[in-house]
């Protein structure tokens, strides 16, 4: 008579909630590392583009202050043609916002970069900056200041 209370092991052929609770568990943990590591690819990416847009800049600048003998006289549509190789390009940051130069000066210009970089990818920003003289960076990146070593 006892037996017939317990089943066989063979007998058993579904999913107890502890191994389906095993199973959920780690897909989280899957789900919650490839969102991690996608924000940090994604900020690595657009610190990068914006570190590769400084140098594009700065180099379109120096190139025009060559001929002009003086940053005052560079405007941001001479380094938006030179840069992008159009004759109507626009400079813009991979969050959207438009990148313009202002307070040019015989020595020095400033590039307004907008308010829309994330903390995380302005010290990244920051640090890769630091070792440049010549370049000054705001502490929110929303601007940096070039200065000539001349």
């Amino acid at each position: 008579m006892l037996t017939r209370y317990f089943r066989s092991p063979s007998a058993n052929k579904g999913v107890t909630l502890l191994e389906i609770m095993l199973v959920l568990a780690i897909a989280a943990m899957v789900i919650v590392m490839s969102i991690r590591y996608y924000r940090t690819a994604s900020n690595s990416q657009n610190a990068n583009a914006i570190l590769s847009l400084v140098q594009a800049i700065s180099a379109s600048a120096e190139k025009l202050h060559q001929g002009l003998s003086s940053y005052a006289d560079v405007t941001t549509a001479q380094v938006a043609r030179d840069v992008t190789g159009s004759a109507t390009g626009s400079l813009s940051t991979p969050y959207g916002a438009t990148v313009t130069i202002s307070n040019t000066s015989a020595t020095s210009y400033t590039v307004n970069l907008g308010s829309s970089i994330p903390t995380a990818v302005c010290s990244t920003i920051t640090s890769q900056l630091a070792s440049n003289a010549q370049i000054t960076i705001s502490s929110d990146c929303s601007s940096y200041v070039y200065t000539s070593n001349q």
